[in-house]
């Protein structure tokens, strides 16, 4: 959302300009891989497409907004309100074991840049997940 002319203005997606997936074994199900003339378009899901040409209108508005949409630095400031999580008295963490993560190099690469960035910050929680 942002002010434009005096006016807040939001935009919002169309869900039904969305392509919404189904399995082939779905449109079995449903009688629709049966069906003469029955199209198929098929891409990898994982698959992230880069636009390179940004209309000059919309550069503009994302000129504007960099410190929107700019990768965040530090922690975000202190705020009147703090919220937390009320813990039972006594109690002790639950016990169960984390699961491994298959890219747990990465993972720690990842945590390093961001505590020497300033964006997360060591955990003091007894309840803290270490990751494997």
């Amino acid at each position: 959302s942002f002010m434009y002319k005096g006016e807040m203005i939001t935009f919002f997606g169309d869900p039904e300009l969305q392509s919404k997936g189904s399995s082939l074994k779905n449109m079995q199900t449903r009688g629709w891989a049966e069906q003469a003339g029955f199209d198929m378009e098929m891409f990898e899901m994982n698959q992230t497409e880069v636009i390179q040409d940004i209309p000059d209108k919309i550069q503009q508005i994302l000129d504007s907004f960099s410190k929107v949409f700019a990768e965040p630095t530090q922690l975000p400031p202190v705020r009147g309100r703090e919220h937390g999580i009320k813990l039972i008295a006594g109690a002790g963490p639950i016990s169960v074991h984390p699961y491994r993560y298959p890219h747990a190099y990465k993972m720690e690469e990842l945590v390093t840049q961001m505590l020497e960035a300033g964006t997360i910050r060591p955990s003091k929680s007894p309840f803290q997940v270490l990751y494997c």
